[in-house]
């Protein structure tokens, strides 16, 4: 863990980060695995901007960018730190204003989205960062 964290590995991130979506969202992947074991990881890479990265993918007009960025989110949420910081970055409204306008579209990809909206937000339920009220 300790070489992910390290200024070598950020380099190599940002550069794989400079790829197509599937690069981006395999580096993601790995990225999202270490925020969930560690607050201390999730720090780091927010101060590196590659947390801020994987936040403005959630606002790509491209549905299969959205939905594997959708996919990504409760990974993420595994603490409240990494949840805390989605949820004051407008994530969750964000979500919820791209289905609204999906809704007024018939098509197969508003569909698609507004399916992967939903189960994100089902997945929200069981995420282990958020607290009950």
């Amino acid at each position: 863990m300790d070489y992910l964290l390290s200024e070598e590995s950020v380099s190599a991130i940002k550069t794989l980060l400079a790829g197509n979506e599937s690069q981006r969202f395999r580096v993601y992947d790995v990225v999202a695995a270490a925020i969930k074991d560690s607050d201390s990881s999730f720090e780091f890479f927010r101060q590196e901007g590659i947390v801020d990265l994987l936040l403005k993918e959630g606002s790509a007009k491209d549905v299969l960018v959205a939905m594997n960025f959708y996919e990504l989110v409760p990974t993420l949420c595994e603490s409240s730190v990494p949840y805390e910081y989605i949820e004051s970055a407008g994530v969750f409204k964000n979500v919820l204003e791209q289905v609204q306008q999906a809704k007024t579209d018939d098509s197969v990809t508003s569909s698609l989205l507004r399916l992967s909206a939903l189960k994100l937000f089902s997945r929200m339920a069981d995420a282990k960062g958020i607290s009950p009220a």
